[in-house]
């Protein structure tokens, strides 16, 4: 049996999420991800400073984050859509 955050392979190399993460969706801490891309004390402090220096040097509202997730996720294509979309809710506040 399969857990809530694993996958199989299938015989043609096919990855098969889990039915829980494919119909509900992603359940992982977003900041898990920043620590493995920035490290440091302070995950969050350092992603978010990161993606405000993105859209700042392209000249990207916070407001628009359709645009903030897809230049983060260009500029670090690691970076998971639901980390970036996490990102770019905490710049719009």
């Amino acid at each position: 049996m399969v857990g809530p955050s694993q996958h199989t392979t299938d015989s043609r190399g096919t990855i098969t999420m889990s039915l829980k993460r494919l119909f509900l969706g992603d359940d992982r801490d977003p900041v898990d991800q920043y620590r493995v891309l920035f490290g440091g004390d302070d995950p969050l402090a350092l992603a978010t400073a990161w993606a405000r220096g993105v859209i700042d040097e392209q000249g990207i509202a916070p407001s628009d984050q359709v645009r903030v997730v897809a230049a983060l996720r260009k500029v670090e294509p690691r970076l998971g859509l639901l980390p970036a979309a996490h990102l770019a809710k905490t710049l719009a506040r």
